[in-house]
């Protein structure tokens, strides 16, 4: 899929999240929880993989700024997974998360807090391309 995401203005949410939401279907996710207006509590959709694994899924577009997505950005991870009875947590972002955010993620997962995670990227903030892809980190 090929996307400039930074023609998506930085306020349009409802855009972005429909936009995740169909990636995520055709990377083979199915929608349990689809977005939707208002307050969200960190959790803009929650979507089951082929295994039954069902993650909560954060949407971040930061691709008009671009600044990556850090820690202030998701906070308490674990908790608003777990308070939801799921399995891990996928983050979409129109950016690079930061270092100190995959570390985070790393240790959840390490500590048991999180059985799985997956991050998808706009590579060309990653690489330096000149088309910008959604990619697994």
């Amino acid at each position: 899929m090929i996307v400039d995401f930074s023609e998506l203005p930085y306020n349009a949410y409802d855009a972005w999240e429909s936009l995740s939401k169909s990636f995520l279907q055709a990377k083979g996710f199915r929608v349990s929880i689809p977005p939707a207006r208002g307050v969200d509590n960190g959790c803009d959709m929650i979507v089951a993989d082929q295994c039954g694994l069902s993650y909560l899924v954060s949407c971040k577009h930061f691709a008009t700024s671009g600044r990556s997505v850090g820690v202030d950005d998701e906070q308490n991870i674990s908790d608003r997974v777990a308070m939801r009875g799921l399995s891990g947590f996928i983050g979409v972002y129109s950016t690079v998360p930061s270092q100190g955010l995959i570390n985070r993620l790393e240790g959840l997962k390490t500590c048991g807090h999180l059985r799985e995670y997956h991050i998808f990227v706009n590579t060309a903030q990653k690489y330096g391309t000149d088309r910008i892809l959604f990619s697994p980190e």
